[in-house]
Parts: structure tokens; sequence; C-alpha cells
């Protein structure tokens, strides 16, 4: 289902309360009506329990990509981000972020919005370089498993070279096992228009983030 700007702020506003109403079947004596936002509600069940949460946000920067010309909901969501992850604050309740998505943390002027991330990108993975595809060990020993041509599989998706890893791209990796048909088939999850546009992708700064308190 496609929603428009307007549909986005009501669907957006549905799932923050229903957020707020499924934490609250589990803490019921913890969270009272009169608490609205998600950070309040981790806050004071925190302080009744001891208890850290980890949250996890898929394609954290999807609004921002698919809402660029609109301003008010790019600021509710950075607001809400900014709730949820600034300052200190948040580690108190937070054991752990993790957000992933192709667009640097956002910043504004000289001030990243959000402070607390440490970000692993394909140009500077650090630790996390075997992590982020599958290596060519793993690749060799799938196609054993599978009958594949290794070599021919190596001409076609031999992805990128992070630190010392050569990195193959998972979803052509599996695809070509499955039917042993050398094709593309990255390039057919997702237009190629869809991120050309944002100039932190035409620059390469492909990336996931992880936070750590």
């Amino acid at each position: 289902m496609v929603y428009g700007a307007g549909r986005w702020c009501r669907k957006c506003f549905v799932l923050y309360y229903r957020k707020n109403s499924e934490l609250r079947e589990y803490y019921p004596e913890e969270i009272s009506q009169e608490i609205r936002s998600i950070p309040e509600a981790l806050s004071r069940i925190n302080t009744a329990t001891g208890r850290k949460f980890i949250v996890i946000i898929d394609e954290w920067d999807v609004l921002i990509r698919d809402e660029t010309a609109n301003k008010k909901i790019c600021e509710d969501y950075i607001n809400f981000l900014r709730g949820m992850f600034k300052g200190t604050e948040p580690t108190k309740y937070i054991q752990l972020a993790y957000l992933t998505g192709i667009l640097p943390i956002k910043k504004e002027k000289t001030q990243s919005v959000l402070n607390n991330f440490d970000e692993y990108t394909m140009i500077n993975p650090k630790i996390f370089a075997k992590y982020i595809g599958f290596t060519e060990e793993k690749v060799s020993e799938l196609c054993r498993q599978y009958g594949c041509d290794f070599s021919e599989v190596k001409r076609w998706y031999d992805g990128y070279l992070l630190n010392d890893y050569q990195v193959y791209n998972p979803k052509a990796v599996i695809e070509v096992l499955k039917w042993k048909i050398f094709q593309s088939y990255w390039s057919a999850t997702a237009s190629y228009e869809a991120i050309v546009p944002n100039e932190e992708i035409r620059q390469g700064k492909v990336l996931q983030i992880l936070y750590l308190s």
C-alpha cells in the first residue's frame, strides 16, 4: 500500500500510539494512560524494573528519502529520532540500538542530529566487513554444496573488496545457487533512479549504523 504525505502522518501517529499500547500490555502498572511518548514510557519502565531495551530500526532513512520534499514530515521524524536517541538520557533505558539505511546520519549545520551513533559504512566497515555480505570463502563452500561453478559465480558476482575481505551480494548468490542461471539479480530489486538523486549515495556513502551505549 502506498501512502501520501498526509496519510504518512496519520499512519506514523497510529504506529506511535500502538507501540505505547503494546508496552502498556506488558507493563500496565508502570505506564499510565497519560504517558504518550515512547521515550517516556521506556524511561518509566526502566525506573520501575531496571530493565533496558534493544531498539532495531531497519531502513531508518526511508521516510527521509521518500518524503524529501515534505519538510514537515521530515522534521517530525527527525524530532522523533532525536527524542529517542539524542544525548545521554536514552542510555539509561536503551541497552543498544541498531539502525540500517543508505544515508549518512543527518546533520544540521555542523551538528549531528544523532550524536550517540557509530557509523559502519561500506567505505569504512571496520570490524564488520565480513558480515556485510557473503565472504569468498563462504561462497566457495556454498558452490560446492549446491553444485555450482564457483569460477563463474566469481566472474559474475565477486562484489566488493571491504578491508581484506571479498564480499559478495547475498541476494545474487542465493538466486544463482537456486536457479543455476547467471544474470543480474540485485538490480531488479529497486530502481536506480530511486537512489541516484541523493547526493550522499552518489558519493558512495552507503552505510549501516550501530549505536552502543
